[in-house]
Protein backbone atom coordinates (compact mmCIF):
# COMPACT_ATOMS: atom_id res chain seq x y z
CA UNK A 1 0.00 0.00 0.00
CA UNK A 2 3.01 2.46 0.76
CA UNK A 3 4.66 1.63 -2.25
CA UNK A 4 1.41 2.09 -4.11
CA UNK A 5 1.20 5.92 -2.61
CA UNK A 6 4.89 6.40 -3.15
CA UNK A 7 4.30 6.22 -6.97
CA UNK A 8 1.63 8.35 -7.26
CA UNK A 9 3.68 11.00 -5.82
CA UNK A 10 6.33 10.81 -8.72
CA UNK A 11 5.82 13.27 -11.53
CA UNK A 12 3.26 12.02 -14.53
CA UNK A 13 6.81 13.21 -17.13
CA UNK A 14 9.73 11.44 -15.09
CA UNK A 15 7.45 7.78 -14.55
CA UNK A 16 6.54 8.23 -18.54
CA UNK A 17 10.53 8.38 -19.23
CA UNK A 18 11.19 5.57 -16.76
CA UNK A 19 8.26 3.44 -18.27
CA UNK A 20 10.41 4.56 -22.02
CA UNK A 21 13.86 3.48 -20.89
CA UNK A 22 12.29 0.11 -19.04
CA UNK A 23 10.43 -0.77 -22.23
CA UNK A 24 13.82 -0.49 -24.23
CA UNK A 25 15.79 -2.30 -22.01
CA UNK A 26 13.43 -5.46 -22.26
CA UNK A 27 12.56 -4.92 -26.14
CA UNK A 28 9.33 -4.16 -25.69
CA UNK A 29 7.45 -3.40 -28.93
CA UNK A 30 4.41 -1.50 -29.40
CA UNK A 31 2.51 -2.70 -32.80
CA UNK A 32 -0.27 -1.48 -34.17
CA UNK A 33 -0.77 -3.07 -37.61
CA UNK A 34 -2.91 -6.07 -38.24
CA UNK A 35 0.03 -8.25 -39.27
CA UNK A 36 0.23 -9.96 -36.54
CA UNK A 37 -2.41 -9.63 -33.50
CA UNK A 38 -2.60 -5.46 -32.04
CA UNK A 39 -0.43 -5.08 -29.08
CA UNK A 40 2.76 -5.11 -27.18
CA UNK A 41 5.87 -7.84 -27.72
CA UNK A 42 8.53 -8.46 -25.94
CA UNK A 43 12.48 -9.86 -27.01
CA UNK A 44 12.79 -12.79 -26.27
CA UNK A 45 16.30 -13.98 -26.07
CA UNK A 46 16.73 -17.42 -27.38
CA UNK A 47 19.22 -17.51 -30.51
CA UNK A 48 18.23 -17.06 -33.60
CA UNK A 49 19.78 -20.16 -34.87
CA UNK A 50 16.53 -22.26 -33.24
CA UNK A 51 14.23 -20.11 -34.98
CA UNK A 52 11.32 -22.46 -36.19
CA UNK A 53 7.97 -21.93 -38.47
CA UNK A 54 5.49 -19.31 -37.30
CA UNK A 55 8.18 -17.78 -34.36
CA UNK A 56 8.14 -14.24 -34.81
CA UNK A 57 10.66 -11.95 -35.51
CA UNK A 58 11.98 -8.18 -35.79
CA UNK A 59 14.05 -7.44 -38.44
CA UNK A 60 14.57 -4.17 -40.91
CA UNK A 61 12.64 -3.91 -43.78
CA UNK A 62 14.43 -3.93 -46.96
CA UNK A 63 14.82 -1.10 -49.23
CA UNK A 64 11.76 -1.29 -51.53
CA UNK A 65 9.38 -2.18 -48.41
CA UNK A 66 11.09 1.14 -47.10
CA UNK A 67 10.19 2.99 -50.14
CA UNK A 68 6.70 1.53 -50.46
CA UNK A 69 5.79 2.57 -46.51
CA UNK A 70 7.39 6.11 -47.24
CA UNK A 71 4.55 6.48 -50.18
CA UNK A 72 1.59 5.70 -47.59
CA UNK A 73 3.59 7.25 -44.42
CA UNK A 74 2.84 3.90 -42.14
CA UNK A 75 4.61 2.70 -39.22
CA UNK A 76 4.63 -0.03 -37.05
CA UNK A 77 3.65 1.80 -33.31
CA UNK A 78 6.36 2.43 -31.36
CA UNK A 79 9.62 0.29 -30.72
CA UNK A 80 12.94 -0.14 -32.36
CA UNK A 81 14.55 1.54 -35.11
CA UNK A 82 16.56 0.23 -37.92
CA UNK A 83 20.40 1.10 -37.84
CA UNK A 84 19.55 4.20 -40.50
CA UNK A 85 17.17 5.66 -38.27
CA UNK A 86 14.43 6.00 -41.11
CA UNK A 87 12.69 3.02 -40.29
CA UNK A 88 11.29 0.76 -37.67
CA UNK A 89 11.66 -2.41 -37.47
CA UNK A 90 8.79 -4.87 -38.79
CA UNK A 91 7.38 -7.60 -37.03
CA UNK A 92 6.65 -11.48 -38.47
CA UNK A 93 5.76 -14.21 -38.35
CA UNK A 94 8.70 -16.66 -40.08
CA UNK A 95 7.30 -18.77 -42.35
CA UNK A 96 10.90 -20.50 -43.35
CA UNK A 97 14.42 -20.89 -42.00
CA UNK A 98 17.34 -20.90 -43.14
CA UNK A 99 17.95 -25.08 -45.51
CA UNK A 100 13.96 -24.46 -46.39
CA UNK A 101 12.62 -24.65 -49.90
CA UNK A 102 10.46 -21.47 -50.55
CA UNK A 103 7.97 -21.45 -53.81
CA UNK A 104 6.27 -18.12 -54.52
CA UNK A 105 3.50 -18.42 -57.24
CA UNK A 106 0.19 -16.55 -57.83
CA UNK A 107 -1.05 -18.83 -54.89
CA UNK A 108 1.21 -17.16 -52.52
CA UNK A 109 4.30 -18.70 -50.03
CA UNK A 110 4.61 -22.27 -50.25
CA UNK A 111 7.23 -23.94 -47.84
CA UNK A 112 9.39 -27.29 -48.89
CA UNK A 113 5.97 -28.76 -51.08
CA UNK A 114 3.54 -27.92 -48.65
CA UNK A 115 0.25 -26.07 -49.91
CA UNK A 116 0.59 -22.36 -49.41
CA UNK A 117 0.21 -20.48 -46.67
CA UNK A 118 -3.21 -19.06 -46.20
CA UNK A 119 -3.62 -15.60 -47.28
CA UNK A 120 -0.33 -15.01 -49.03
CA UNK A 121 -0.92 -14.40 -52.38
CA UNK A 122 1.29 -11.48 -54.04
CA UNK A 123 -0.90 -8.62 -54.83
CA UNK A 124 0.41 -6.06 -57.86
CA UNK A 125 -1.98 -3.13 -56.37
CA UNK A 126 -3.40 -1.86 -53.40
CA UNK A 127 -6.21 0.75 -53.37
CA UNK A 128 -6.57 3.05 -50.61
CA UNK A 129 -9.99 5.56 -50.89
CA UNK A 130 -9.07 7.04 -54.34
CA UNK A 131 -5.60 6.08 -54.26
CA UNK A 132 -4.01 2.98 -56.56
CA UNK A 133 -0.74 2.03 -55.19
CA UNK A 134 1.57 -0.29 -56.59
CA UNK A 135 2.99 -2.81 -54.86
CA UNK A 136 7.15 -4.56 -54.86
CA UNK A 137 7.29 -7.16 -57.47
CA UNK A 138 9.62 -10.22 -56.20
CA UNK A 139 10.18 -13.08 -58.86
CA UNK A 140 8.39 -16.06 -58.82
CA UNK A 141 10.38 -19.45 -58.48
CA UNK A 142 11.55 -21.62 -56.29
CA UNK A 143 14.85 -21.53 -53.65
CA UNK A 144 16.32 -22.48 -50.51
CA UNK A 145 16.74 -19.88 -47.60
CA UNK A 146 20.09 -19.37 -47.35
CA UNK A 147 22.16 -19.42 -44.18
CA UNK A 148 21.45 -16.26 -41.50
CA UNK A 149 17.83 -15.66 -43.31
CA UNK A 150 14.30 -16.31 -42.80
CA UNK A 151 10.62 -15.65 -45.00
CA UNK A 152 8.73 -13.72 -43.32
CA UNK A 153 5.19 -13.52 -43.22
CA UNK A 154 1.71 -12.53 -42.09
CA UNK A 155 -1.70 -14.41 -42.98
CA UNK A 156 -3.27 -11.08 -44.38
CA UNK A 157 -3.75 -10.19 -47.94
CA UNK A 158 -2.39 -6.89 -47.02
CA UNK A 159 0.37 -8.18 -45.04
CA UNK A 160 3.73 -6.55 -46.72
CA UNK A 161 6.07 -9.21 -45.92
CA UNK A 162 8.75 -11.22 -47.64
CA UNK A 163 6.41 -12.41 -50.67
CA UNK A 164 7.28 -8.87 -52.02
CA UNK A 165 10.79 -8.92 -50.98
CA UNK A 166 12.21 -12.50 -50.17
CA UNK A 167 14.20 -13.60 -47.50
CA UNK A 168 15.34 -11.02 -45.06
CA UNK A 169 18.23 -10.90 -41.66
CA UNK A 170 16.25 -11.04 -38.41
CA UNK A 171 17.62 -8.89 -35.75
CA UNK A 172 16.05 -10.12 -32.61
CA UNK A 173 13.10 -13.12 -32.34
CA UNK A 174 10.23 -11.70 -30.25
CA UNK A 175 6.93 -13.11 -28.59
CA UNK A 176 3.67 -11.68 -27.73
CA UNK A 177 3.06 -9.70 -24.47
CA UNK A 178 0.01 -8.66 -23.95
CA UNK A 179 -2.04 -8.73 -27.62
CA UNK A 180 -5.59 -8.57 -28.54
CA UNK A 181 -7.58 -11.15 -30.80
CA UNK A 182 -6.28 -11.74 -34.26
CA UNK A 183 -8.09 -10.54 -36.85
CA UNK A 184 -7.49 -12.22 -40.19
CA UNK A 185 -8.49 -10.62 -43.82
CA UNK A 186 -7.81 -12.94 -45.94
CA UNK A 187 -9.49 -11.65 -49.24
CA UNK A 188 -9.11 -8.49 -50.79
CA UNK A 189 -12.40 -6.27 -50.74
CA UNK A 190 -13.50 -5.77 -54.55
CA UNK A 191 -12.41 -2.67 -55.56
CA UNK A 192 -8.85 -4.04 -54.79
CA UNK A 193 -9.27 -7.45 -55.94
CA UNK A 194 -9.85 -5.83 -59.66
CA UNK A 195 -7.13 -4.36 -59.34
CA UNK A 196 -5.48 -7.42 -59.94
CA UNK A 197 -6.90 -9.02 -62.63
CA UNK A 198 -4.36 -10.05 -65.49
CA UNK A 199 -1.81 -9.00 -63.16
CA UNK A 200 1.07 -11.94 -63.55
Amino acid sequence: MHRRLWMLTIPFPIMALGLVAWSFDVGLMNNTTPSLPMGLYVRDDRPLDSLRHDDIVAFCPPPAAVNYEARLGEHNGWGYYCPDKRVQVFLKKVAAVAGDRVTLSPAGISVNGQPPIFGTAPLRYFKDGDSVYPLPAYQFGSSVVPHGKVWAYSHQWFGLDSRYYGPVTPLTRMRAFLVGPDEIFSTPPPETAALQRHQF
